[in-house]
């Protein structure tokens, strides 16, 4: 047994010919821009390095190999990634061991794959196509582009994110990721399709899949087991592959598509040209009658980019695509776009008019590609998951990201958007349900929440969040306050535990109690769940009774607060004059008594003279109101007695000076009156 003074074993440094040899192969792997050739490249890699593979990635051990600038730069930036809190030794010590197959290499594919492979599982992903030849350019929103240099990106795509046009084409996000997922260790295999699901025949034995196109090479393929399942090839068609799902079109008025790219050379008077972002014909109807002036194009909506490709794609008008004889004839909406229907030459002189009038700087356009399509439908999955049961060992869990979960809407990123916010939902799903051993109904529920959630996300109403991650509370506004209030509602009923002894006809998915020992506090916090824990029916009416007497008791907390708020906003004078009929006094001397405990209350803010001061300014207001009644009431008493006109004058005026006297003697009598009053008063 080795001391523990002794040293560790360094690792070999590579002679000076080797060093050589791995620069050359991670060159070729770094620069290339086909699928084959990085995988081929990889391998050689993996030839190279296998001694020291054995318990470490790739780009761990290439990390204190190589001095490759753009490698080092992925190596540094993953291992940042890695020490985030969801993926520490806690998360990933739970996922260790797991299997995931996922169908499809596509953008949302890939994206998927890298972040379980973070959380520490083997993970196989199996693409049908060797080449990836989709050049359309996707529009990114920000928490895309800082998603992609978080996990490294950049360092294989220097050019990205330099300028404030946030884009990125298809075709370089998936070699990019694909670079990224090889040296994190993914399975990639290019060339397979997958086509059926193979359920388990022992216990505790995993799923398996029978695939086509399978070479020698790669028959271990055959004997993967699985737990987890995802599809990200992007069909919609329920029968292909069949996994229990079923997915919702929506059909609408017949809408044709053309996108295309053609060669930009990186020169003077390619970096002149400026996008058009969303031109709309509702909106901006003076540039596309020009465009039908000049070119005899009728569009509808035309987004122009300039990124690797000068990127165009427009929505033409079905008329007009049948007079410039793009469309050879008018025919039913599923046969309109049908090969043989379709003249492509004339297809590319509308198109070359179309960018010529756009770009306006004569700059010879070359063709590199284009594609003539409807989106007239568009479907979504009913249900984002699905558990497949199984007779004999583990259940499958299957996901759907991307396309295959919401067909997109192509303008404005929307797409690519939904597609991530899916892949981390369905990553965290996975999670819940092999790391954190969650009941299934709780976790299809929860990912249930956030497919709802997903629907609703737009570019504007986003959470403010630099950093995304899996975890759902921190992209959801919506989901974090359903979350909150089913923990609230938990804590206010605290659970009683019926049945101690876990019975033998419980079929939950749950595991073993060790398993649910570990569930992290969040998981308990939002709906983690321990075994054996059930209600009879007796407990939960009495937990619907102690419910309804919360609300009861709440409700008249909060009636209460409103009236003091009502009190504190009106201020001193309110509390002071108003009273409600309810509480409204029987007499005078009790209506003064409640206004002077009244004023004391209000006035506790006020510094203690200065109710004093208001108090006698009160009193006195009160006693020249009560005055001012007495003397007006004599007087409109003297004036109602018409005077005799039958009297002589002198008369006349003796008796208005007798009723001057009778006057001022009643107002002395009264003043008197109420000073006796008041001194009452004050004696009570």
């Amino acid at each position: 047994m080795a001391s523990a003074e002794e040293p560790e074993k360094k690792e070999e440094q590579p002679t000076e010919g080797e060093e050589n040899l791995l620069r050359k192969v991670l060159k070729k792997f770094s620069d290339s821009n086909d699928a084959l050739e990085i995988k081929s490249a990889y391998e050689e890699l993996c030839e190279m390095l296998k001694d020291e593979l054995e318990d470490r990635k790739v780009y761990q051990v290439l990390s204190k190999k190589s001095d490759h600038l753009r490698v080092q730069e992925f190596c540094q930036t993953l291992e940042s990634k890695v020490n985030k809190p969801e993926f520490k030794k806690e998360g990933r010590d739970r996922m260790k061991g797991k299997q995931i197959l996922i169908v499809g290499g596509g953008p949302c594919g890939l994206r998927a794959a890298i972040e379980l492979a973070l959380l520490g599982m083997k993970v196989v992903v199996v693409e049908k196509r060797t080449k990836f030849t989709r050049n359309s350019v996707l529009q990114l929103w920000t928490f895309l582009v800082e998603d992609l240099k978080a996990i490294g990106f950049k360092a294989f795509h220097p050019k990205f994110g330099l300028d404030d046009r946030l884009h990125v084409s298809i075709r370089r996000l998936q070699l990019v990721l694909l670079k990224m997922a090889l040296l994190l260790g993914i399975e990639v295999r290019l060339g397979v399709e997958f086509k059926e699901l193979i359920p388990p025949d022992k216990k505790k034995a995993g799923w398996k899949a029978k695939y086509e196109n399978l070479e020698k090479s790669q028959s271990d393929l055959i004997s993967f087991e699985f737990e987890g399942l995802i599809i990200a090839n992007g069909r919609q068609n329920p029968k292909e592959p069949d996994v229990g799902l079923e997915w919702v079109t929506e059909k609408r008025s017949l809408a044709i598509a053309i996108a295309a790219n053609f060669e930009n050379k990186n020169k003077d008077a390619d970096f002149k040209i400026n996008d058009i972002g969303g031109k709309d014909v509702m909106k901006d109807i003076t540039f596309f009658t020009k465009i039908k002036e000049e070119t005899e194009v009728d569009l509808e909506n035309l987004v122009y980019i300039r990124g690797e490709t000068h990127y165009f794609v427009m929505t033409g008008k079905k008329d007009n695509l049948i007079s410039r004889g793009v469309l050879k004839e008018g025919k039913a909406q599923a046969d309109i776009l049908d090969k043989s229907n379709i003249d492509r030459a004339k297809l590319l002189n509308l198109v070359k008019d179309v960018a010529q009038h756009c770009t306006k700087s004569g700059i010879p356009l070359e063709m590199v590609d284009v594609d003539i399509f409807e989106f007239t439908s568009r479907a979504h999955a009913k249900e984002p998951a699905v558990l497949k049961a199984a007779n004999k060992g583990n259940h499958l869990m299957i996901g759907l990201v991307g396309d295959s979960l919401k067909q997109p809407f192509w303008p404005e990123g929307v797409g690519i958007a939904h597609g991530y916010f899916s892949v981390f939902d369905t990553v965290w799903m996975m999670y819940e349900w092999l790391g954190l051993q969650l009941p299934a109904d709780e976790v299809l529920q929860n990912r249930k929440d956030t497919y709802g959630c997903l629907k609703a996300i737009t570019k504007g109403n986003m959470v403010a969040v630099r950093d995304y991650g899996i975890d759902p509370l921190k992209r959801y506004a919506k989901y974090r306050d359903m979350k909150n209030r089913e923990a609230q509602e938990k804590t206010d009923v605290p659970p009683e535990v019926v049945n101690k002894k876990k019975k033998k006809d419980d079929t939950s998915p749950n595991v073993d109690k060790k398993a649910h020992e570990s569930v992290s506090t969040t998981a308990e916090k939002f709906g983690g769940k321990k075994a054996g824990v059930k209600k009879t029916n007796e407990d939960e009416g009495e937990d619907k009774k102690k419910k309804k007497e919360k609300k009861k008791e709440k409700k008249k907390e909060k009636k209460k607060e409103k009236k003091e708020k009502k009190e504190e906003k009106g201020g001193f004078f309110s509390s002071l004059f108003r009273r409600s009929k309810k509480d409204k006094p029987e007499s005078k001397k009790t209506a003064f008594a409640e206004d002077v405990r009244e004023a004391k209350e209000g006035a506790s803010e006020l510094k203690r003279g200065r109710f004093y001061s208001f108090r006698k300014s009160f009193r006195r207001s009160k006693r020249n109101k009560a005055k001012d009644k007495r003397v007006k009431e004599v007087k409109d008493g003297v004036t109602k007695e018409e005077p005799n006109s039958a009297q002589p004058s002198s008369e006349r005026k003796g008796s208005d000076a007798s009723a001057k006297a009778s006057s001022t003697e009643k107002e002395v009598d009264v003043e008197v009156d109420v000073h006796q009053k008041e001194k009452k008063e004050r004696e009570e």
